[in-house]
This record gives structure tokens, sequence and C-alpha cells, in this order.
């Protein structure tokens, strides 16, 4: 520690990496065994990138429909029947993107679930 009683970030972050050294060096073969595989592994990180994918689509269809919305001219005479059908094709463009990315959400949970289980299994394989 410093003279002056305070750790610098530097000095933290090894400390914590040590912390963590260390713990991972206690741990038994049945803890290493629930570790995910380099396949499984993989198959999360595609995963993540599926959902993020979805997500910034999603955020971009509510963009377009607040846009779509603020292109109307005259909003206390009501929108014209272009720009009403181009509001409703940015919902409907919405809509699908929310779908999408509660879909990618689910199938993260159930691949969640199918490597937890697996792990689970090595686990108790090992023991």
């Amino acid at each position: 520690m410093p003279e002056n009683g305070f750790m610098t970030p530097a000095e933290t972050r090894a400390e914590w990496e040590a912390a963590e050294k260390a713990l991972l060096g206690r741990r038994d073969k049945a803890q290493l065994a629930g570790d995910p595989t380099t396949e499984e592994a993989a198959q999360l990180a595609a995963s993540d990138v599926r959902l993020a994918t979805a997500s910034e689509a999603f955020g971009a269809a509510v963009r377009a429909v607040a846009k779509a919305r603020d292109a109307v001219k005259e909003p206390w005479k009501g929108a014209s029947s272009k720009e009403e059908a181009a509001i409703a094709e940015a919902e409907r463009l919405q809509e699908r993107a929310m779908r999408d990315e509660v879909d990618e959400r689910v199938a993260r949970n159930r691949l969640t679930v199918t490597i937890s289980a697996a792990g689970a299994a090595r686990r108790t394989a090992v023991r």
C-alpha cells in the first residue's frame, strides 16, 4: 500500500487479479468440469452477437417510428394519407424488430439453460 494509504487503480487491479487467480487455483475437478467448453463458449458468444444485433435493430426501428411521426407537417390538422402510411409501415417494422429481439432473448435463455445442464452433468460425472 502506498504511503498515503490509498491504492492507485493499477494496484487495485493487480490485487483483484491476484485474488481471482488464487480463487481459480483452489477449484476442484468438479467445479472445473462445470465450466462451458470452448464450443459452448463460442455458441454463447454468437448468441450475444445476434442479441446485440437484434437490440440495435429494435432501437433503430423505434427511432424510425419517432422520425415518421415527427415528419407530420401539420400535426394539429392530422397526418395525410401518405404520412399515415409511412407511420404504419414504421410501426409494422418496429413490431417485427421487437419480436425478433424477444425471439433472440428466448433462444439465448434456452441456450444458457442447456449449457448449465450440460455443466451440471459433467460435474456429476466427475464426482
